[in-house]
């Protein structure tokens, strides 16, 4: 509501008042959203996988370790003196 008011002073200055009376109007509530559902879905199992092959190859032997011989060596043959054959040239032997 609005109301005016008009007075006069003595110095005859006119003086207006206004009363205002302001309401704040609200907005309709909206209406109540729906619930919210949440549905956990499990996700497909993925198809087996094929099976792993696992294919060893065989070390290479070790090097044998080193002969060793622990025996004296045989002795040396004795030196012999060679032999000499003489063929002569007419006759018999």
């Amino acid at each position: 509501s609005i109301s005016y008011n008009n007075s006069k002073t003595a110095d005859c200055q006119e003086c207006y008042e206004q009363s205002i009376v302001v309401r704040h109007l609200q907005p309709p509530r909206p209406p109540v959203p729906p619930p919210i559902i949440i549905r956990e879905r499990c996700a497909p199992q993925p198809p087996p996988q094929s099976p792993i092959v696992i294919r060893q190859i065989p070390p290479r032997p070790s090097t044998p370790p080193p002969l060793i011989i622990r025996e004296c060596p045989p002795p040396m043959p004795a030196l012999q003196e060679p032999t000499i054959i003489e063929r002569g040239f007419g006759g018999g032997v």
